[in-house]
């Protein structure tokens, strides 16, 4: 807020605390815009209270599974996935493995 407040006599934007979170006010009626960069890993719009409620977490399972008779994922190997730009890794607990994602 004080980052924004400062700045008010050149973007026209006050920002106030509403206790749940920050208000933002034109004071001289011009437009506003407010983003995110959604590349952000854990950034969302309901990271600032913008979602409409009751929405729903989006969910991925991956089972990971050994190729072949030849190939083997041992219990404590490190397995990597990347999913929407995002990396996970986890290690293998046994031959077959589930991942559980949620953003």
């Amino acid at each position: 807020m004080e980052a924004i407040n400062l700045l008010t006599h050149t973007h026209g934007i006050l920002a106030t605390n509403n206790n749940s979170g920050v208000t933002l006010e034109s004071t001289d009626g011009r437009n506003m815009s407010v983003w995110f960069d959604g590349s952000v890993q854990g950034l969302s719009a309901a990271s600032f209270g913008l979602d409409q409620g009751g929405a729903v977490a989006q969910t991925s399972t991956v089972s990971l599974t050994q190729a072949s008779a030849g190939a083997t994922l041992a219990s404590g190997t490190t397995v990597a996935l990347t999913v929407n730009g995002v990396r996970v890794e986890a290690q293998a607990a046994s031959v077959v493995m589930m991942l559980l994602l949620i953003r």
